[in-house]
């Protein structure tokens, strides 16, 4: 939503409220917060609303424990995940989008009804609690914060450096996203006709696909990146300190570090809420990455491409697993140089960007998908 006017006006006059009335800040963020979301997406707001008056009247109930928080914990829990599911179904392959920000708001409140029973922390101020869920600038895109570090991470002034970070990050984010995203990414990606790649997919060489999925590559990270330092920057300067959501993922050396710099909210909400428990009931990291990966696909699209998404990195981190096991079982020696990290860097850049086969050819069905994924490495099936 940082191509409306309105953001922009709001972020403004509140950073000149803020700086000089410190305690009207947080109220009128919560004000126009709730303005901005009901303007892009009322839908959103007749959503939020019931579920934060539930929570904000079940948390001690939650906070208490016993049989009865623990029947009250799963209730929720189920009832959150079948909203999000139920809207993902009904919405996926129409051409109405689904509630703005329904994935992200979703994640926080099933892990805000997990901490809380958990005893991790207490039961949030009804303010707070409707401030952390909808503070406009990061709504949209997230990160998917965690309520204890929203809470920890707020500024009672905006000092010089609050104001210096923040617009550094507005400034890179806006650069990011529409300059590198637009200007790079999406030339390159028009390299194939990803539209109508069904049919023109046979006459479309390997190097040409690959340049495009590149593109994808370059256009996701810069756009996504770029609206997340816009939302930090933003965040910054109204008086929160919102955790970062990547950290160069380009770099990486495996699929698992990707998955550690890529949308670190989300993968670290999966890691907690998926990963960790699957493994605690079987024993079986393998096993528990395809359910993570898998929760990871669904939450993007509930679709056979993205789960098919899913699966490939499943397998991708699967492969890496065993392959760490044989080198410590055999005891082979691990070197560090220059040219091994480049390589393995250059692997891994690969591994991501053939992902994209399946999801840019979502619209299309995952049999287009798979063709491409093939199509990447030769194999032609038409």
């Amino acid at each position: 939503m940082v191509g409306s006017a309105w953001f922009w006006l709001a972020l403004g006059g509140l950073v000149a409220v803020g700086a000089l009335r410190p305690a009207w800040r947080g109220a009128l963020t919560l004000v126009v917060s709730l303005a901005l979301v009901a303007s892009w997406d009322w839908r959103a707001l007749a959503i939020l609303v019931p579920a934060w008056a539930a929570l904000v009247a079940l948390g001690p109930t939650l906070a208490a424990g016993g049989l009865r928080g623990r029947r009250l914990t799963f209730a929720l829990v189920g009832g959150f995940a079948s909203m999000l599911v139920g809207f993902k179904l009904v919405f996926e392959g129409s051409s109405l989008a689904a509630p703005l920000g329904l994935s992200y708001f979703t994640f926080k409140l099933i892990h805000y009804t997990v901490e809380v029973a958990r005893g991790r922390f207490s039961p949030a101020p009804p303010a707070e609690l409707a401030r952390w869920l909808c503070l406009f600038p990061a709504f949209v895109a997230g990160p998917i914060e965690r309520w204890d570090a929203f809470r920890d991470g707020r500024t009672e002034r905006l000092s010089r450096e609050d104001l210096e970070v923040g617009l550094t990050r507005i400034v890179h984010g806006l650069v990011a996203k529409f300059v590198i995203a637009e200007m790079v990414g999406t030339r390159l990606m028009a390299l194939v006709p990803f539209a109508t790649l069904d049919d023109s997919l046979p006459a479309i060489p390997a190097w040409r696909l690959w340049a495009a999925l590149f593109g994808v590559g370059v256009y996701v990270y810069f756009d996504f990146s770029g609206y997340s330092s816009m939302g930090l920057g933003a965040s910054r300067l109204l008086g929160w300190r919102i955790a970062e959501n990547f950290d160069r993922p380009w770099l990486s050396t495996n699929v698992g570090e990707w998955w550690r710099r890529w949308h670190i909210s989300l993968s670290g909400w999966c890691r907690d809420y998926v990963y960790l428990p699957v493994l605690g009931l079987t024993r079986r990291p393998i096993l528990s990455g395809y359910a993570s990966m898998a929760i990871m696909a669904s939450w993007h699209h509930l679709s056979l491409n993205w789960l098919l998404w899913g699966a490939y990195h499943g397998t991708c981190l699967g492969a890496f697993q065993l392959w760490q096991q044989l080198k410590r079982r055999k005891k082979w020696r691990r070197t560090s140089g220059l040219a091994e990290r480049v390589a393995l860097r250059i692997v891994t850049m690969f591994v991501i960007v053939g992902s994209y086969a399946l999801t840019t050819t979502n619209a299309l069905g995952p049999v287009t998908g798979l063709e491409t994924l093939c199509a990447l490495v030769g194999l032609r099936f038409r």
